[in-house]
């Protein structure tokens, strides 16, 4: 476990408020389906369509039935997202810090190395980067030598 452990969930709202969009909307269609194979079911294998017609019992059951799986869907929902979340972190973070690092670069600021930390995708861009920050620094030292 590194020592540096993260401070915000949401780091790139676009990346990964689109994955939590996607599972959402995914979530909803399994629970749509799971709602249709239910009522299906009910309707064409437990008591048939005539016994849930004529019995008011029989839909009152059904419709409790479709309830709790809702209720349990719900439940899991939150936890599903957040777990989304956190494990986007693991790109999103990176891409943050190393964006960060661009602009600072940019804009002739001295970069510190980055370093992502355990468990983070993307280290063989941190390493690049690190090169590519210490080839222009070797760059300006000459450059400044020459000047001087």
């Amino acid at each position: 476990m590194s020592k540096h452990q993260r401070k915000r969930v949401f780091v790139d709202r676009d990346i990964q408020g689109g994955l939590v969009w996607i599972a959402a909307r995914y979530w909803a269609l399994s629970l749509t389906v799971v709602g249709m194979l239910t009522v299906v079911g009910w309707v064409f294998i437990a008591p048939g369509i005539a016994q849930l017609v004529e019995s008011p019992e029989q839909l009152r059951s059904l419709i409790s039935c479709l309830i709790m799986g809702l209720v349990a869907a719900a439940a899991l929902l939150p936890v599903v997202l957040l777990d989304l979340v956190k494990f986007s972190h693991r790109f999103a973070g990176p891409m943050v810090r190393l964006r960060e690092s661009m602009r600072r670069a940019a804009a002739g600021e001295h970069v510190d190395p980055i370093r992502f930390r355990d468990g983070d995708y993307w280290q063989d861009l941190a390493e690049a980067f690190n090169a590519m920050q210490a080839r222009i620094d070797r760059l300006e030292q000459v450059r400044a030598k020459e000047v001087a």
